[in-house]
């Protein structure tokens, strides 16, 4: 389920959520020592039962239109391996950015300039971003805190 408004003019405010419940209908095989393992039942690999992200925005009528905004993202727990054995934990990133588009005037060979900036993990949280399967003894980390400067044009 998706809903964005703009309660006022130049605020944004969006959200998205998603319920799942995942699992494997039929999952029988043989495993490396010969013996019959089955999954039936069980939550595929990194499936979250629940997912949410939210983020508003706000940009200013000036005369470099500037926007800040910020957003955060919350993945559920999540499996490493179909035996459901091993949990990989819940965690919640924040991000901010800022943006100011500046006006075909000052580019006039340029339809629109933008510069931003943005901080991804503003929080720099430690989390497990994804398990492979056939790895069940390790994951992969999210990324920790970053910052980005872009300048994108469009002619």
């Amino acid at each position: 389920m998706a809903a964005a408004v703009n309660p006022v003019a130049g605020l944004k405010l969006w959200g998205n959520v998603a319920f799942v419940q995942s699992r494997f209908i039929d999952f029988t095989y043989v495993d490396g020592n010969g013996d019959f393992q089955s999954y039936s039942g069980k939550t595929p690999p990194n499936v979250p039962n629940f997912i949410a992200n939210a983020g508003a925005s706000y940009r200013f009528d000036t005369k470099l239109p500037v926007e800040i905004g910020g957003l955060v993202r919350h993945v559920g727990d999540r499996f490493n391996f179909q035996d459901n054995l091993v949990t990989m934990d819940a965690y919640t990133i924040f991000d901010a950015y800022a943006f100011v588009d500046i006006p075909k005037a000052y580019f006039p060979g340029v339809d629109q300039t933008r510069i931003s900036f943005r901080v991804r993990n503003l929080t720099n949280k430690l989390y497990a971003a994804w398990g492979d399967p056939g790895y069940t003894d390790q994951i992969i980390l999210g990324a920790p805190r970053s910052y980005e400067v872009a300048a994108s044009f469009k002619w």
